[in-house]
């Protein structure tokens, strides 16, 4: 039976009806269920692969009515999952296009604008005008 998770990360399972005719003439009776935790988590996440074994034991309560009681794993504290996440290890590509050439139009401009300012250094330096 797969189950589906709240948001705040609960379980709820569907009920499971027992009848007198589950105990077979017995005072009590358990039945085993295993739960498991589905991979949904994604590569930056290591789903918990732990198996935890819910037992229910069903028992008559002597006046006409049953009762069950359930275990996890042996105690009555339920299971927790708990899921690894790994950050990324190398950050993604978030710049512009390699082809782009912008980065090559203001090197171009930049390039420009430095031997413009050297010529007008120089000029002035020696004296010489333009007329």
């Amino acid at each position: 039976m797969v189950m589906g998770e709240g948001a705040d990360g609960s379980i709820t399972f569907q009920p499971i009806r027992f009848t007198a005719k589950d105990l077979d003439g017995r005072q009590s009776v358990s039945r085993d269920y295993l739960i498991v935790e589905k991979d949904t988590c994604g590569p930056t996440c290591k789903a918990d692969t732990t198996v935890h074994r819910a037992r229910v034991t069903i028992a008559d309560a002597d006046d006409g009515r049953l009762a069950a009681t359930v275990t996890y794993d042996g105690t009555a504290t339920a299971p927790v999952f708990r899921n690894t996440v790994t950050p990324l290890t190398t950050l993604p590509f978030t710049g512009g296009r390699p082809d782009d050439p912008m980065p090559a139009a203001y090197a171009m401009l930049a390039a420009g604008l430095l031997a413009a300012g050297a010529m007008i250094r120089n000029r002035r330096r020696h004296g010489t005008r333009r007329r």
